[in-house]
């Protein structure tokens, strides 16, 4: 008799301890979530960063100085000074800067009325309305959240004087970068609009109605449109790959980054970048002290940059809850039913003589 009791005693701890084992499982799967854990956004209008060099320009002319008797004139070499070196440098911004940065939600905007800058000769800017916007609802919990930003340029104006190498024109330049989401399912999307942009580079040698990009209510098509190969793929009359190189234009830049834990996503509207591009521009003016036009060379380096946005979120599987979170009901009901279990395992024990 006695040997049966310890038997069944055995028997019943070994299930009533696998039921607990299995319910304390069930209860960790439950708490186990994904949490955002940071989420970053911010956004500019407008940045120009260029640099502009060119070697001088001189000539040396044989001049006649003076007049002797029976020698006759007298003619010597006078070197002229037609155009001085250029090094300059033109900066401007970022403009009407956005940020935030959470696991604290929150928003930023900002704007600036207009622009009406010279920028060292290299470049002129005039602009109408300004804005920018930054959000975030990231607040260190779960949930499916967004963080996101815009940025927009309104009547644009935007020249690089020296031998006349560009004109940009604008109604409006618009950005806008989102990221939405949970551990696993993070996802962005960005997109640009433009109204009313034109495009002149070189003198007058390509001009180029970017509205062709467009689609119903002004929204870029594509993502990173290559204007420069767009421009050497139509054959345009008297365009090489060489007269322009060194130059790049893209519109609805679009820069990801993405994996389960993390996404990121920059978005700029256009972006016009020069890596050593050169031109050669005549100078006419200079005709009459020489009887010819005179040519020099700029090259140009750096970027300019209009309308960005940028979003981003990090999260993490978590699996424990916050501290202070309340258990969910199944949880709970879940703990009540291996104290049950733990309950008639005692009274069968009772039952049997002994516990």
């Amino acid at each position: 008799m006695q040997s049966t009791v310890k038997s069944n005693r055995r028997k019943y701890r070994s299930q009533a301890f696998q039921a607990f084992s299995g319910i304390c499982l069930l209860i960790g799967s439950t708490t186990s979530q994904a949490t955002v854990i940071r989420g970053e956004s911010d956004a500019y209008a407008l940045y120009i960063d260029l640099h502009a060099s060119a070697p001088a320009v001189s000539t040396t002319i044989n001049t006649v100085t003076g007049n002797l008797p029976i020698i006759g004139p007298i003619v010597q070499p006078i070197t002229h000074n037609l155009l001085a070196a250029i090094d300059a440098n033109a900066t401007l911004g970022p403009v009407a800067p956005s940020t935030v940065s959470s696991p604290v939600p929150g928003s930023d905007s900002n704007s600036l009325a207009t622009i009406n800058a010279s920028l060292s000769g290299v470049a002129n800017v005039n602009t109408g309305l300004l804005t920018t916007q930054a959000n975030s609802n990231v607040d260190g919990l779960p949930g499916n959240l967004t963080t996101g930003a815009s940025a927009a340029v309104n009547q644009l104006d935007i020249g690089v004087p020296l031998l006349n190498l560009l004109g940009l024109s604008a109604t409006t330049l618009q950005s806008t970068a989102q990221v939405t989401g949970d551990f696993g399912s993070l996802m962005a999307t960005g997109n640009t609009i433009l109204q009313e942009t034109n495009l002149n580079l070189l003198g007058g040698l390509v001009s180029l109605d970017l509205g062709a990009y467009t689609g119903e209510n002004n929204q870029i098509l594509d993502v990173n449109i290559d204007v420069i190969a767009d421009i050497l793929t139509s054959g345009t009359a008297g365009i090489t790959s060489s007269l322009l190189s060194g130059l790049s234009i893209i519109l609805n830049e679009q820069i990801e980054d993405c994996t389960n834990g993390f996404c990121s996503l920059a978005v700029n509207a256009m972006r016009i970048s020069f890596d050593n591009f050169s031109h050669t521009g005549l100078f006419a003016s200079l005709a009459p002290l020489l009887g010819a036009t005179v040519e020099n060379t700029l090259t140009l380096n750096g970027d300019i940059i209009i309308s960005h946005s940028y979003a981003m979120m990090e999260a993490i599987q978590d699996p424990l809850p916050p501290a202070g979170q309340v258990p969910e009901p199944g949880s709970l009901a879940l703990v009540a039913l291996a104290l049950g279990l733990m309950l008639v395992y005692r009274r069968r024990l009772a039952n049997q003589g002994r516990f």
